[in-house]
């Protein structure tokens, strides 16, 4: 059931509550993904809490009510009230939750992910060596990473998802790779792949 337009009816400091509330969340649900940022019960609570939030229909704020009713708000409610409008789009709110996760862990590096001389893919022994310039030798079998860049583990898993696609003889044109590539790697960062702890 929408809100009504009574309800929107708030002073500006209720507001700023309401805003403050929303943006704690939005930032729980995107730092507190990395599991090592949940390393407290306060803080998994958090981000389970900032899930719910926005991807329960059934989540209520029990520190919030209804005007009219006293019933718990729900997060829409929540929305309008803090946007002064009952036009909420709750697939566009989760979408833009999404987004600001994805784009925070992009764009942050950290290197707790040490990257090792050789590997094996597809049963063959690949040797990674340090070069300014990325490279594949698919004849000798070795990757030229720049160690020393912040971005050599993205540039890392670029090259070995390479590999392994000319293993399984798979062509995907140039912007599915890079689609593919940035899903894969913030699926192994997000979730402590990475970790030597």
């Amino acid at each position: 059931m929408a809100i009504s337009d009574l309800e929107l009816n708030h002073d500006e400091d209720y507001r700023q509550l309401i805003k403050a509330v929303i943006e704690t969340a939005v930032v729980d649900y995107t730092k507190l993904q990395h599991p090592l940022n949940r390393n407290k019960k306060y803080l998994n609570e958090g981000f389970l809490s900032a899930v719910e939030m926005f991807f329960d229909e059934n989540y209520r704020f029990e520190a919030f009510t209804s005007i009219q009713s006293e019933s718990p708000l729900t997060t829409k409610d929540m929305l309008s009230i803090m946007v002064n409008s009952t036009e909420v789009n709750m697939e566009k709110t989760r979408q833009y939750v999404i987004d600001e996760s994805i784009n925070y862990w992009w764009t942050k590096n950290f290197h707790d992910m040490k990257i090792p001389s050789k590997i094996i893919i597809y049963g063959k022994t690949w040797f990674i060596h340090n070069s300014q310039k990325q490279h594949i030798d698919y004849k000798k079998q070795h990757l030229y990473v720049p160690l020393k860049n912040n971005k050599a583990d993205r540039i890392y898993f670029d090259l070995i998802l390479q590999v392994i696609l000319a293993e399984a003889n798979l062509d995907i044109s140039k912007e599915d790779f890079k689609t593919f590539h940035k899903i894969f790697y913030l699926f192994l960062k997000v979730n402590n792949a990475f970790s030597t702890k």
